[in-house]
């Protein structure tokens, strides 16, 4: 898992974003931008996850995006709002919610063994 960007605001409600891929997708968009020159623009990013707390409203959003090797702006796949009762409780969420997306699986040892 990769955090491709954190940030927080506590002058604005304790407001924060989070911004998060999976690592194989950004060894793949890393690829692809070693080859722009040979036309690899287009070649397909990882997909990031983005997560909102906006600390006025008490609610949490998590959108889904699909990016291309060279994006930076990019439009959303899919996304859901939830209230949350505090930070704290959503930063949790948040957490559990990036690791059960983004985190590789656990790569076996040298004996086999997870």
């Amino acid at each position: 898992m990769v955090v491709r960007s954190l940030h927080s605001d506590w002058s604005h409600f304790g407001s924060w974003v989070i911004e998060g891929s999976e690592g194989e997708g950004e060894d793949r968009r890393d690829e692809a931008i070693t080859t722009i020159l040979q036309g690899g623009q287009d070649s397909p990013g990882p997909d990031v996850i983005r997560v909102v707390w906006d600390g006025k409203e008490q609610q949490l959003a998590v959108s889904r995006h699909r990016t291309t090797a060279i994006s930076i702006n990019y439009a959303a796949v899919s996304e859901r709002v939830r209230k949350f009762q505090s930070s704290a409780e959503a930063l949790t969420y948040a957490e559990s919610l990036l690791l059960n997306h983004l985190a590789a699986p656990p790569r076996p040892d040298s004996s086999g063994v997870h």
